[in-house]
């Protein structure tokens, strides 16, 4: 029995040792009271996304992005009490068609319909995918009391097993921008 545990550990790490998938560059960029951010997504195809996408099921990649204010507190800004202002969710969507060798691949903010566009080759599906193009997220007209603003992002790749049996979320950990001043 000790070793059939032991053996299921050992199947275990050996399946943690896939790269984590993570956002990195993430900028945020200021045009008047909107706000828009840039990021690509490192990894994210290390862990069978590809396969999920040649199967021809529409697969996803999901970004959450919340705007944050610090809070007035004597509490260090790493322990994570920011206050969250809103959130939005921009999802990338992959359809691949087999019959005519080409991907769709549809953008929805909030679950609105952004825009889509057909490639034809998975380079460009990749790059479609880990770094979106940027949206103006959010608009800053609200009075800020002249407190600074900061952009939090994670991504959710959908799901995948471990050992075959066990389900689990694709996610990567939150990455957070420098802090902001809303324009005067």
């Amino acid at each position: 029995m000790k070793a059939f545990f032991a053996a299921l550990g050992l199947l275990a790490i050996g399946s943690l040792e896939e790269p984590n998938p993570r956002i990195t560059d993430l900028v945020v960029q200021l045009d008047g009271p909107r706000v828009e951010v840039l990021f690509s997504l490192q990894d994210a195809f290390a862990n069978g996304l590809n396969d999920r996408i040649d199967s021809g099921l529409p697969t996803a990649v999901t970004y959450e992005i919340q705007l944050l204010q610090p809070r007035r507190a004597w509490l260090p800004r790493t322990l994570g009490f920011d206050r969250k202002v809103t959130d939005r969710e921009l999802q990338v969507m992959v359809k691949h068609d087999a019959v005519n060798a080409e991907y769709l691949v549809s953008y929805r903010l909030d679950g609105k319909l952004l825009e889509s566009q057909i490639l034809g080759e998975f380079q460009e599906v990749e790059s479609a995918v880990t770094c979106p193009t940027p949206v103006a997220l959010f608009n800053l007209d609200r009075d800020g009391n002249g407190e600074p603003f900061s952009i939090r992002v994670r991504a959710d790749l959908g799901s995948k097993t471990i050992l075959s049996f066990i389900p689990t979320r694709v996610t990567t950990a939150w990455i957070e921008s420098r802090r902001f001043l809303p324009p005067a």
